[in-house]
């Protein structure tokens, strides 16, 4: 087999094979099938989870990160950044409101964008080319 399984993905990304299920079915991890129907992933997709994973810590829905990943994966990281900018901005401010026990904290947000422009400087895993 050419590829990796989602046990390996799993182990190597710490993201459940559930959660691997679930984003493929969404189209936010494709995968391929082997002749026997096992997901195979490319070695991209261990960049590709590292960006779903900081952009879910950043309080967006699925779909805006589908979206997000559509731009990353044409190669054009700095336009992600400078999109995220307003997201954050905007989801900031949303955090004064609903329930004080289920919204984080803008301190939270904060420290989630600095580790965002930190894990986007070490990923930098580049985007598999367009088929």
């Amino acid at each position: 087999m050419d590829g990796l399984i989602i046990s390996e993905l799993a182990r190597r990304s710490g993201v459940p094979p559930t959660t691997l299920r679930f984003y493929d079915q969404q189209g936010l991890l494709p995968a391929r099938r082997s002749p026997a129907g096992y997901r195979l992933y490319d070695d991209s997709a261990v960049g590709r989870l590292a960006f779903i994973t900081t952009a879910k810590s950043l309080g967006p829905q699925l779909p805006e990160i589908r979206q997000r990943l559509r731009t990353w994966q044409d190669g054009l990281c700095a336009q992600v950044q400078g999109e995220l900018g307003p997201l954050l901005a905007q989801w900031i401010g949303q955090t004064g409101s609903g329930s004080p026990s289920c919204r984080p904290s803008p301190r939270v947000f904060a420290r989630r964008r600095s580790s965002c422009r930190a894990s986007t400087a070490t990923v930098r895993a580049t985007p598999p080319a367009p088929s």
